[in-house]
């Protein structure tokens, strides 16, 4: 099993594994900032609800899967908005 294998060096643990595969297919909302690199505002609840979809996420595991990948996205951003130098 994929998540089991990727678990194994602590790359993502296996109960979050669905949400993981949901984040990578998600499209981040970026914003424009002339002069400067453009701004990672997060990920849209539809892209989220459209990703569970795609990926048969049955709908009794949905809300925890928004969950795990809102605060995947709340970790992202920080690091994804650092000044390149």
């Amino acid at each position: 099993m994929e998540a089991q294998r990727l678990a194994e060096p602590g790359l993502v643990w296996p109960q979050c594994w669905i949400a993981a595969q949901v984040f990578e297919l998600c499209q981040w909302i970026v914003l424009p900032r002339f002069g400067a690199t453009p701004l990672y505002q997060g990920i849209g609840t539809q892209e989220i609800e459209a990703a569970c979809r795609v990926l048969g996420v049955p709908r009794a595991d949905r809300a925890e899967t928004v969950a795990w990948v809102r605060m995947m996205a709340n970790a992202a951003a920080p690091v994804l908005n650092e000044r390149k130098t």
